[in-house]
């Protein structure tokens, strides 16, 4: 499996003792796709993230373009961390 970065524009999950939560703010996520269908395809573009190897779809690329990932602390499931993307000239 090849390690890939996307995107969504929000998310939403439950567990199954109740509850759950919603991050309505988009965010990138990393996931994993089978090998064949990511190496050597010219719809992903290899990169290096914080020292990992890293696939990323063109149209991630072409969302991401002019904006930031930033940490986003408590906000994800179990109150983990998001990353999520904003404009340059956000703070």
């Amino acid at each position: 499996m090849a390690r890939v970065l996307g995107y969504a524009t929000s998310s939403s999950w439950g567990n199954p003792e109740g509850g759950g939560g919603w991050y309505p703010f988009a965010h990138v996520v990393l996931g994993w796709h089978p090998f064949d269908e990511v190496i050597g395809s010219s719809e992903y573009t290899q990169l290096e993230l914080v020292g990992f190897r890293v696939f990323a779809h063109q149209g991630t690329l072409e969302f991401l373009r002019g904006k930031r990932i930033v940490l986003d602390r408590g906000k994800g499931m179990a109150g983990g961390d998001m990353l999520a993307v904003k404009d340059m000239a956000a703070s």
